[in-house]
């Protein structure tokens, strides 16, 4: 019984591991970046970023048809089929945490200009 008990203490550590794992990408001002939804390859999702320690919503795909939850009057967030967010024209406020169905995905810009 106490086998049974330590095995399922190291599954649900292993499971917690690859649930909480971040993703780092890095991408130049101005270029376009296309952050992915951890090991998801398909499904529904909802993007989300943390802004000054609030989540916000920013896109939800569900069924192949995607919801925008912010204003983007210059269409610089964009999804397709698999559950990747597309951002044009990166700035540095941009920068930060999002999350997408348990996984996170940490975005630094780096200045456009090489120096």
């Amino acid at each position: 019984m106490e086998r049974v008990g330590f095995l399922c203490l190291l599954l649900c550590g292993y499971l917690h591991m690859i649930n909480s794992e971040t993703l780092h990408v890095s991408q130049k001002e101005g270029n376009t970046v296309a952050l992915k939804c951890g090991r998801l390859t398909k499904g529904n999702v909802t993007w989300s970023r943390d802004t000054n320690g609030q989540r916000v919503d920013i896109l939800t795909t569900h069924n192949g048809e995607t919801t925008k939850h912010i204003a983007d009057p210059d269409r610089r967030y964009d999804t397709r089929k698999d559950p990747v967010l597309i951002i044009y024209g990166v700035s540095q406020s941009d920068a930060g945490r999002y999350d997408c169905s348990g996984a996170t995905v940490e975005l630094s810009v780096t200045s456009g200009t090489d120096d």
